[in-house]
C-alpha cells in the first residue's frame, strides 16, 4: 500500500469519526483515533504535532473547517442537496450505491475510499432522521411525498 493510499485511509478514518461525533470534534478526538487506527504512524510523542498538521492539511484541501478549538465537517448542506437532486433525476427512488457512485463523483475527497459505502449509508441515514428522505429498508430510500 503506497503513503497516498495510506494518506487517503487516514482522511477517511477522520471523516468517519467527525461523522460519528456529530460532525464536529476537537484535535484531541482526532489525535486518539488516528493512533488506535494508525498506530505506526500516530501515538508517539509527536502525535500532537502530527495530528495537527494532519488536520491542517484535510482544512487546506477542503475537507475540513475549523472553527475555534473544533473542526467541522463542510459542505453537509451542499451533499444533501446534490443526493437530492438526484433522487428527482432517477424518479424519486435510488439505493446506496446509486448515492455511493453519485457522491464519489461530485466530492471524490469525501466518498471514494474503503470506507465509502458506510460512509455513504450513514449520510442517508442522517438525511432520513432530517425528513430529508424516507425509507432505508434493504438500502432503498425515497424522497418524502
Amino acid at each position: 500500500m503506497s503513503m497516498s493510499d495510506i494518506h487517503i485511509e487516514m482522511q477517511d478514518e477522520i471523516l468517519l469519526m467527525a461523522e460519528e461525533l456529530g460532525g464536529e470534534f476537537t484535535v484531541e478526538d482526532a489525535e486518539q483515533h488516528l493512533a488506535e487506527n494508525f498506530p505506526d504512524f500516530f501515538g508517539g510523542p509527536n502525535s500532537g504535532t502530527l495530528t495537527q498538521e494532519f488536520l491542517a492539511e484535510m482544512v487546506e484541501a477542503g475537507l475540513l473547517m475549523r472553527r475555534n478549538n473544533f473542526f467541522q465537517l463542510p459542505y453537509l448542506f451542499f451533499m444533501q442537496n446534490k443526493i437530492l437532486l438526484m433522487a428527482k433525476e432517477l424518479g424519486g427512488e435510488f439505493t446506496v450505491e446509486d448515492a455511493e457512485q453519485h457522491l464519489a463523483e461530485n466530492f471524490p475527497d469525501f466518498f471514494g475510499g474503503r470506507n465509502s459505502y458506510t460512509l455513504t449509508q450513514k449520510f442517508l441515514a442522517e438525511m432520513v432522521e432530517a425528513g430529508l428522505l424516507t425509507g432505508g429498508y434493504e438500502d432503498f430510500f425515497q424522497l418524502p411525498e
